[in-house]
């Protein structure tokens, strides 16, 4: 017994000594007021801090669809042109391989803001996806929304109500510094996991993990998986509808008007090589929409807004991920903007040719 405790002792030491290095190494950032990239609950921020701000707010959420590949995205222009000359801040939350799973976590933090408008990028070939996630992603939900929580398809998303619960905790600082520890720790394992061949487990490590993966098959492989998730994507799933659901409630219960934009899709290029399913896809957007209004909220259907040479390709790029090139982004703009001057009551001024960046 008292080698045991001994060794306990020592082991308690080591772990305790690894945590200080690892902390002093890694300096504690707020995840909520430090724009970021690759941060620890997984989600990249870019723009201005989400805090409480004077003037009106307007949140962009999304995934690697509005990320800044190939010159500005569509969020930044509209920011540029509508937003930012009307005093109005901005803020993109984005992810790599964000559904509505992880937007619904992000509504949390998001309720102190009071934005005036959330603004949810959907994307078609990703919608019925469930990425897991951390339950740290969901730390700061309101009180009154973890039962309701408890109710929703969270746990296929590695977000089961207790880890939820658990998770509640980091919203104390000292909390949040030892989780940062902890984090850090597991970053250096899942570096390891990955040196072997191993993948990370989940956010946003597994999700760049996986992206590396489908980028190192064959051309003709890869280009055969993505044909084949977008001939299943016209099949709905109740549970991503669900989440849809919450995430537009969630976001109206702090105050802000909800835009849902149904993400441009390169149809002409799925429509030759038979995977886009017409009927199928109409009936997924009724339903998307449909369950949107129900919920309080607008939709902007832009699935076919943009042309096939709007979409990235070379370069390690593939049209059919529906990636937007600056020709796309500027399409995308000029059908965003009077449908968020109208949400937001600006007066819109003539904006730039939607040929814009060809």
């Amino acid at each position: 017994m008292p080698r045991l405790v001994t060794n306990l002792a020592a082991c308690a030491v080591a772990l305790a000594g690894f945590a200080i290095v690892l902390a002093l190494r890694y300096p504690v950032a707020d995840p909520l007021k430090v724009p970021v990239s690759g941060d620890w609950q997984g989600f990249v921020f870019s723009g201005e801090p989400v805090v409480p701000a004077a003037a009106p707010l307007v949140v962009w959420a999304g995934d690697s669809t509005i990320l800044k590949l190939a010159g500005p995205p569509y969020p930044e222009l509209v920011t540029q042109a509508l937003l930012k000359p009307a005093g109005i801040s901005s803020v993109t939350l984005s992810g790599v391989g964000f559904t509505f799973y992880q937007y619904y976590c992000l509504m949390g933090p998001l309720r102190r803001s009071h934005p005036a408008l959330v603004v949810l990028a959907l994307n078609l070939g990703t919608f019925w996806t469930i990425q897991s996630d951390e339950a740290l992603l969901c730390s700061d939900l309101p009180a009154g929304e973890l039962l309701r929580s408890a109710t929703l398809p969270l746990t296929d998303a590695g977000m089961p109500p207790p880890h939820l619960l658990l998770a509640q905790s980091l919203r104390w600082p000292w909390v949040r510094r030892a989780s940062r520890v902890l984090d850090v720790a597991r970053g250096e394992i899942d570096g390891w996991r990955t040196s072997l061949g191993l993948p990370p487990r989940v956010g946003y490590p597994a999700a760049s993990w996986r992206l590396y993966q489908m980028s190192a098959l064959d051309p003709q492989q890869y280009e055969r998986g993505l044909l084949d998730a977008w001939r299943e994507g016209a099949r709905p799933r109740s549970a991503s509808l669900r989440m849809l659901a919450a995430t537009v409630r969630l976001a109206r219960a702090s105050g802000a008007k909800v835009l849902v934009v149904v993400s441009p899709v390169p149809v002409e290029v799925l429509v030759a090589a038979g995977v886009w399913d017409r009927a199928g896809y109409a009936d997924v957007i009724d339903r998307i929409t449909t369950t949107v209004t129900r919920a309080g909220g607008v939709v902007a259907d832009l699935h076919d807004a943009v042309d096939v040479p709007g979409f990235l390709h070379g370069n390690g790029f593939n049209r059919i991920t529906a990636h937007m090139n600056e020709r796309g982004a500027h399409l995308v703009t000029e059908h965003l903007r009077p449908v968020v001057a109208s949400m937001l009551n600006l007066p819109l001024e003539p904006g730039p040719e939607a040929t814009a960046g060809q």
